[in-house]
């Protein structure tokens, strides 16, 4: 007996001291937060959002610019394939005896049996699509369900003289040579032999560039304008917005802002492989009077040769739109 006094004593003991730290009617179980706590949370969770979600959506234009440069890098292995199997000749587009100044327009369908695929003919940046008939090009057009957007641009340098292909060895330096940049609103028929059809009187081809005028002989109303998707190219800023469509209606325009993937834009180079660029380091312009020529001066001018790749301040350029 006196052990088992002893224990209930012991139970007694413990049990008054646990009464007397909770005191009476409290239990050691919490219902909830209070409001505070739910406030700090809520502040925690927000904080972390405006964190992360600027992160998040770098991380997806950075996703799409790599699709962008995917898709480039198809087209750049499409040239470098026709000009193995054209004695090393480049595409020069509609630019033959019959059509003498339309120097590379036209050039999507030359390389199309080795693409293959009219996805790869846009940026996933780019507000038009590839692949997607445009409903609503001028009346009249020929091949209407096979136009669609397109979002890259030939130097229309390398086709140059009219009536003639440049081939891989005339270049001076196919490393820095632009071969394609990007734009939006072009147009093309890729899959159409020639890259040819007829809306309202007026044929449509693939576009070719200098970096200062976009040809594309596109005077419908699909896209409202073709502008460059690079910002400003060559240091030449706004003085040379507003540049007219190989005489149609409608404007090239360049903007600082039209620059596509974070402040730049993809470029293919003549030798096929693609490079990430700000505009200011591209030399738009007609061809260099000479591989060490710089960049003439003005809204329109040469851009500078490959063998003299520095702006007019000094810096130097990454690429030029000129041959040689």
């Amino acid at each position: 007996m006196g052990g088992k006094n002893q224990v209930l004593a012991s139970l007694f003991v413990r049990r008054g001291i646990l009464f007397m730290a909770f005191g009476e009617g409290q239990t050691m179980k919490r219902d909830g937060f209070t409001l505070i706590e739910l406030l700090i949370v809520i502040a925690i969770i927000a904080i972390l959002a405006a964190i992360l979600f600027p992160v998040f959506a770098t991380a997806r234009e950075k996703a799409r610019q790599t699709g962008c440069m995917n898709n480039m890098k198809q087209i750049g292995l499409a040239f470098v394939q026709y000009c193995q199997d054209f004695d090393e000749n480049y595409p020069n587009g509609r630019n033959d005896a019959a059509s003498p100044s339309m120097d590379g327009e036209g050039w999507s369908s030359q390389v199309y049996p080795y693409v293959k695929s009219l996805v790869s003919y846009s940026c996933p940046d780019d507000q038009f699509q590839a692949g997607v008939a445009i409903s609503n090009l001028s009346a009249g057009c020929t091949y209407a369900s096979q136009y669609g957007a397109i979002s890259f641009a030939y130097n229309r340098n390398i086709p140059l003289p009219a009536g003639a292909s440049c081939s891989q060895a005339h270049l001076s330096a196919p490393v820095v040579t632009v071969l394609m940049c990007e734009i939006t609103g072009g147009v093309a028929a890729p899959s159409v032999a020639d890259d040819v059809g007829n809306c309202g009187g007026v044929n449509k081809y693939s576009p070719s560039t200098d970096g200062l005028n976009i040809y594309n002989c596109a005077n419908d109303t699909h896209t409202g304008m073709t502008q460059f998707a690079t910002g400003y190219l060559g240091g030449r800023g706004a003085a040379g917005d507003g540049i007219s469509w190989n005489g149609y209606s409608g404007w090239g325009v360049r903007t600082a802002s039209a620059a596509r993937h974070s402040g730049g834009a993809n470029y293919i180079l003549a030798d096929g492989h693609v490079k990430y660029a700000m505009g200011n380091v591209v030399s738009n312009g007609t061809p260099a009077a000479a591989a060490s020529s710089p960049q003439v001066a003005g809204a329109t001018g040469a851009a500078c040769g490959t063998l003299g790749l520095s702006a007019l301040t000094g810096a130097n350029f990454a690429m030029t739109f000129s041959p040689l």
